[in-house]
């Protein structure tokens, strides 16, 4: 059987879509849910397991008006994960910085496999648990 052009285009573009679903090669982005306080801003969150077995989580925001802008003691957004299942184990992934523009990125490393993913302003980037409302939030199942 002949494919021809055409035909490997469909295949490798089947091939490619498979692989997305199944997390393969970065997994599918999810577009987080957005709190009326920062109605402009847009996140996406991806992840996939890391080589070690861990889950390697990137999250990518726009339009985030700075943490300032939301309260009188916010300095910065931190972005946490918790368990799903039992809402435990709340963990700091770090510091997510919005540049000039409104964008900001992070890439983190978390043992959890599902889980919920949100992003709170907060006034220090080494908070031990989240005291500022949710602005961006997804949840996340390998």
């Amino acid at each position: 059987m002949k494919l021809g052009r055409f035909g490997i285009a469909i295949v490798g573009a089947i091939a490619l879509s498979s692989c997305a679903s199944l997390g393969i090669g970065g997994g599918p982005k999810q577009v987080m849910n957005v709190d009326p306080s920062v109605p402009a801003a847009h996140g996406e969150v991806q992840a996939k397991e890391s080589d070690n077995g861990n889950t390697e989580v990137r999250l990518k925001v726009e339009h985030l008006a700075r943490p300032e802008a939301l309260g009188s003691e916010a300095k910065t957004y931190v972005v946490w994960v918790q368990d799903s299942a039992t809402g435990e184990h709340v963990q700091n992934l770090g510091a997510l910085k919005v540049n000039d523009s409104l964008k900001g990125s992070i890439r983190a490393l978390t043992p959890l496999k599902r889980f919920d993913i949100f992003v709170t302003p907060e006034p220090l980037a080494t908070a031990e648990s989240p005291s500022g409302e949710r602005v961006l939030w997804s949840t996340v199942s390998l």
